[in-house]
C-alpha cells in the first residue's frame, strides 16, 4: 500500500453502510479512481469534509496494488462550482460530461483529457442560461473529440467529393456525412449544410470566447450527437443524454421547421 496524491475532479458520490461514502473521482495522474471514504457521511452531517460531485481539488489515497477500490485519507478542494446547481441546462450537461468520462476512460493517466473536463465545468458553471445548451454540446462533441471519434464533415465518406449545400444522411458506420446523392438508400440522421457547419464549429468552439453560434435546434442537435455516440463511443443510450433532452425539451420548436424523424436536422 502507498500514499497517492494527484489533481482530481469528483464524479460521483454514493452511501456505503451507515456511515461511509464511496466517491468516484478522474485524476490526472491515474485517470479514474474509486475511494472508500470511512465516516464520510457522519462528518458531512457536522458540516465537515462534505465532497461535492463536479469540484475539483487534490486527493490524496492509500493506492492498494490490484484493486479496484482504494482508501481516501483526505480531499483538499479547490473549485466547488456550486454554480453548476443554478442552471438545469448546465447541470444536466456536466452530468453527461461525467457519465460520457465514467463509461469511455481507460484506468491510466490522461492530462489533456483531466484538463478538457476541467475547463468545460468552469465553462458550464460561469455560461448564461442562454448559451448552456450550445456550451454543453460543444463539451460533449470536444469530448467525442478527444476520444479519437470526431466526425468527418467536410467530405462524403462514400465518394470523398464535397457534399456542398446538399442535405445528406450522417454515416453512422464510417463516421462522417454522404452527400445526397450517396445517402439515397441510408436510414440515417439526415443533416443540412447549416448543421453541418454548427457541428463543425462545436467541435472546435473555445466554450468561452463568445462566439457560439445560435443554435435554434438543440434537441435536435443532441439527437445527432447522441446516436454518434451510442454507435462509436458507448455502446448504449446514456441515461444523462436522456435527462438533457427532457431539459432542452421546452426549448423545442415545431416539428415541422425542424425535421422529419426524430434526430434529423433536414433543412439545417
Amino acid at each position: 500500500m502507498s500514499l497517492v496524491s494527484s489533481p482530481a475532479i469528483l464524479l460521483r458520490s454514493h452511501d456505503y453502510g451507515d456511515s461511509s461514502k464511496v466517491l468516484k473521482y478522474f485524476t490526472r495522474d491515474l485517470g479514474p479512481v474509486s475511494v472508500m471514504a470511512h465516516g464520510a457521511r457522519a462528518r458531512a452531517g457536522k458540516g465537515r469534509d462534505a465532497a461535492t460531485v463536479f469540484g475539483s481539488g487534490n486527493l490524496v489515497f492509500y493506492f492498494k496494488e490490484g484493486r479496484d477500490l482504494h482508501t481516501l485519507r483526505e480531499f483538499t478542494p479547490t473549485r466547488v462550482r456550486e454554480g453548476l446547481g443554478r442552471n438545469l441546462v448546465s447541470f444536466a450537461g456536466a452530468a453527461a460530461i461525467v457519465e460520457l468520462v465514467s463509461v469511455h476512460s481507460e484506468r491510466e493517466a490522461n492530462p489533456e483529457l483531466f484538463d478538457l473536463v476541467e475547463e468545460l465545468f468552469d465553462s458550464l458553471e460561469g455560461v448564461d442560461a442562454a448559451r448552456a445548451a450550445v456550451v454543453a454540446l460543444s463539451g460533449l462533441w470536444q469530448l467525442v473529440a478527444a476520444f479519437g471519434f470526431a466526425p468527418r464533415l467536410d467530405e462524403c465518406v462514400a465518394c470523398g467529393r464535397d457534399p456542398g449545400e446538399g442535405v445528406g444522411r450522417l454515416d453512422l458506420n464510417e463516421g462522417g456525412i454522404r452527400c445526397e446523392e450517396c445517402s439515397r438508400e441510408l436510414d440515417s440522421p439526415r443533416l443540412g449544410p447549416v448543421a453541418r457547419r454548427h457541428i463543425g464549429w462545436l467541435l472546435g468552439l473555445a466554450v468561452d470566447d463568445g462566439q457560439a453560434p445560435e443554435l435554434d435546434h438543440a434537441r435536435a442537435h443532441l439527437s445527432v450527437l447522441s446516436a454518434f455516440l451510442s454507435h462509436h463511443v458507448t455502446g448504449r443510450q446514456l441515461e444523462s443524454l436522456e435527462f438533457l433532452a427532457q431539459v432542452l425539451a421546452s426549448d423545442e420548436i415545431s416539428p415541422e421547421s425542424v425535421a422529419r424523424r426524430p434526430g434529423s436536422l433536414r433543412d439545417r
